[in-house]
């Protein structure tokens, strides 16, 4: 049976146990209130029950009373009192013989009633205590004891013999009160005034009644209920606090009962659905229990190991060391945890991170042993793969430059220690960037595969491999002999380097730019040799390509010193050392100035004069070519508007734009905003772009045109003639003007090649409806040459050299 089936459903027995306090405390309350509701009731009952007995005692005692006052009063014949004029002799007895006398003295007395004396003594008493007796009958001598309707019917029920005595509540003057009323019958101290009536002994006289106020006794009922209801309700409220108390107790005690059950159930259930295995043995260390987890993981069933020895599933591979600390450990602390080898049922064997628990009994003897562990194959895997990519090229497999650092620190130490030498090469592939734009980026990672293979074949085991990224590889030489030896090596990457690659179908030609340095000759540090060579690289690269350079030391003051340039550009443009230059445009058929190429310049406080062949490159580099050229958009706009307010009016100005001006998504804006800025007719800006910069990438140059077209500017086609343009793409370029380089005008008097090209190229230009200028003119043939063949413009320091601003419109006028 599994662990848990041994507990009922959690949910159901939860409700159930939970359900059971609830009913007992609702029936305990429910029964707890009606029985003070019956007591309640009962108390009120029995209460007003004796009040009204009290009622009826006190109204039997008065009617006692009365008839005690009425037979002392008949036993004695009744009282003589004086006639007066309020008390004459009654007429009910004037059958008695003696009723009147006279005394000695003469006063004349007459016999009082003693039923008139008791009514007379009643009337005072019901005066002052409200409770009033009184004497009636079917016959009376006397009308006041004539019955009212109540008492007629009590009267002739009391003839008939049904009954003699009789009592009700009723409202007397608006008061509640309790009419009493007792037979009475004929005694023989009655007959003497009652006879003429035809009475005798024996006979029924009447009845004796007492009206009794019950207005006290309804008090004392309120007081008694009211107290009642009190005490019964604070009973009911203590006991309800009881019955509180006892359902929290009962409901505390069912609640540690199902916390107690649901951890059991959660063990269970942890053991049963838990991802790690699970294994438990006895105090003898054999197997008693194993989970699910343990069963899939291992293949083994629990009816497979029950009873044997863990050791059935060890790999036999886990060193006894690992053992001997495990048993240790669980003596000292009670627990252990650490990495072993298993081997599963089907034979193979894998890594496990287990942990090992005792389990004691309260005396401290151990009872069982827990252990828990978890197959950490893929977290081995998953290490090995963090370890490559942390080392590794993910695209090569060569050493990254974590790894390149740290291998190259172990070589040098190893040199330093050894007082050998040490070499490293900086490689980066020429015109890599063409490949892989031009093919695409799955092309360009193949070819650096390639490369990376043929590192590796021309290397030995010892030496070291590294891709820092992009297109750029190290390799570092150890136990160098010789820098010959170094040489020769660096020979052999740069013949491997230059070979074809055959790659998708394609052959593809590659170079390389090699910079060489070495330990320690040229940097005692990682650092310092790493520089270096990236140094020697570049200079490389300078030197045309496809070649190799070592360190030296005037290429680190290159290096410093372009450094230095770097910063001083970045903060030429913000200290306002740019200025622009403009140089003549003269028209060849008229010799008049129709405008003006702006040209940069620097002059920089302590370098003095730097030339833009130095320094624009760098800002090309370093990113700053974007803010330059806005600048030189924005003067040479802010001068073509100066001149024309000062008498200058028809002058055009002409700016280079560079490659990255070109591609920026701002470029239009801007030219947009400076014309708006300075109020120019667009006509009278030409933006310049060389031909190769058109040529990079015609698609995104030709839509960047038709923009800058659509703006109203002139556009001319720069140094045309020195690229490797497409004249398929060059038809389709939105321009106006195309400028012949100076390298083929300085020529052509002795140069028939450069003769042939101009007249070509202002051929080709006419033919496509263009303006053809010519740059580079010193020489009058020169201009008869090109004016013959019918060029548009000149220029050249045979109409005038670069100039400040306020010189050109002046000598213009002149």
């Amino acid at each position: 049976m599994k662990a848990t089936e041994q507990l009922p459903h959690a949910s159901a027995a939860s409700a159930t146990r939970f359900a059971r306090p609830k009913v007992l405390v609702v029936t305990v309350l429910a029964f707890w209130t009606l029985a003070l509701g019956l007591s309640l009731f009962w108390n009120l009952e029995n209460e007003e029950r004796n009040i009204l007995k009290m009622a009826y005692a006190e109204a039997g005692a008065i009617r006692d009373k009365d008839m005690a006052f009425r037979r002392w009063a008949m036993r004695h014949g009744g009282v003589y009192v004086p006639v007066t004029e309020k008390e004459q002799p009654s007429p009910h007895m004037a059958h008695l013989p003696r009723r009147d006398v006279r005394t000695t003295d003469g006063q004349n007395l007459t016999l009082r009633a003693p039923a008139i004396m008791v009514r007379e003594m009643m009337d005072d008493f019901a005066k002052v205590r409200g409770k009033a007796g009184r004497i009636t009958g079917l016959r009376y001598l006397n009308p006041a004891n004539a019955p009212d309707a109540w008492e007629k019917t009590q009267l002739e029920a009391f003839t008939r013999g049904d009954k003699t005595d009789v009592w009700e509540i009723s409202n007397i003057d608006g008061k509640p009160h309790l009419r009493y009323l007792s037979a009475w019958w004929m005694e023989p101290v009655c007959v003497r005034c009652h006879e003429i009536l035809g009475y005798k002994e024996g006979d029924m006289r009447g009845a004796t009644g007492v009206n009794l106020p019950l207005a006290p006794y309804y008090e004392r009922l309120a007081t008694a209920r009211a107290n009642f209801i009190v005490t019964h309700g604070a009973l009911w409220l203590l006991g309800l606090a009881g019955i509180g108390w006892a359902g929290r107790e009962m409901r505390e005690r069912m609640r540690e009962r199902q916390s107690a059950d649901d951890v059991l159930r959660l063990h269970a259930s942890i053991f049963e659905h838990s991802g790690e295995a699970i294994l438990i043995t006895d105090r003898d260390n054999r197997i008693v229990a194993v989970n699910p987890a343990l069963e899939r993981l291992t293949g083994y069933s629990i009816d497979d190991i029950r009873g044997r020895d863990p050791r059935v599933l060890s790999s036999g591979t886990t060193s006894p060391e690992i053992y001997r600390d495990m048993w240790r450990s669980l003596r000292e602390t009670g627990h252990w945890q650490g990495e072993m080898w298993d081997r599963r049922k089907d034979g193979s064997h894998y890594p496990k991170w287990v942990g090992i628990s005792l389990i004691r009994a309260a005396d401290g003897t151990v009872t069982h042993h827990v252990a828990s562990f978890t197959d950490i194959s893929e977290r081995r895997q998953a290490e090995e793969r963090i370890y490559r990519l942390a080392h590794q090229d993910s695209l090569t497999g060569l050493c990254n430059r974590l790894s390149l650092e740290d291998r190259l620190g172990q070589a040098l130490a190893t040199a330093q220690r050894e007082r050998a030498a040490l070499a490293v090469m900086f490689i980066d592939l020429d015109r890599f960037k063409s490949i892989n734009d031009s093919l695409g980026h799955e092309m360009g990672d193949a070819l650096l595969v390639d490369v990376a293979h043929r590192l590796q074949d021309l290397t030995r085991q010892s030496d070291i491999v590294a891709r820092l990224g992009g297109d750029e590889f190290v390799v570092a030489l150890t136990g160098i002999e010789a820098v010959s030896d170094v040489m020769v090596a660096a020979g052999k990457v740069l013949h491997a380097l230059c070979q074809p690659y055959s790659i998708g179908g394609n052959v593809l030609h590659s170079s390389a730019s090699i910079g060489v340095t070495v330990y320690p000759d040229d940097g005692e540090s990682i650092g310092d040799l790493m520089r270096n060579a990236d140094t020697a690289m570049y200079h490389a690269k300078d030197m045309g390509r496809n070649g190799i350079q070592f360190f030296t030391a005037s290429m680190s003051a290159q290096a410093a010193e372009r450094l230095g340039l770097e910063g001083d550009l970045r903060e030429a443009l913000d200290a306002g050392q740019f200025e622009l230059h403009y140089q003549p445009q003269v028209d060849a058929a008229s010799g008049s100035t129709g405008g003006y190429e702006a040209l940069l310049r620097w002059h920089h406080p302590q370098r003095g004069f730097v030339s833009p062949v130095k320094f624009i490159p760098v800002a090309e580099d370093i990113g700053l070519i974007e803010r330059i050229g806005a600048w030189v958009i924005d003067t040479a706009c802010r001068q073509l508007a100066a001149w024309h307010a000062n008498g200058c009016p028809g002058l055009r100005v002409a700016v280079n734009l560079s490659a990255r001006q070109l591609r920026s998504s701002e470029l239009v804006s801007h030219v947009r905003d400076a014309l708006a800025r300075h109020a120019l007719d667009p006509a009278a800006l030409e933006l310049e772009i060389t031909e190769s910069v058109a040529m990079s990438d015609p698609e995104q140059a030709i839509g960047q045109l038709h923009a800058l077209r659509a703006i109203g500017v002139t556009l001319a086609i720069d140094d045309f003639g020195t690229g490797y343009s497409s004249l398929a793409y060059l038809k389709m370029l939105p321009i106006q003007v195309l400028k012949i380089d100076r390298a083929f005008v300085s020529d052509i008097e002795t140069d028939a090649n450069d003769a042939a090209i101009c007249a070509a190229t202002i051929a080709l230009a006419k033919s496509l409806g263009l303006k053809v200028v010519a740059e580079g003119v010193e020489t009058g043939a020169q201009r008869e040459f090109l004016v013959g063949h019918g060029c548009d413009i000149l220029q050249g320091y045979l109409f005038g050299k670069p100039e400040a601003a306020d010189r050109c419109c002046a000598s213009r006028r002149t």
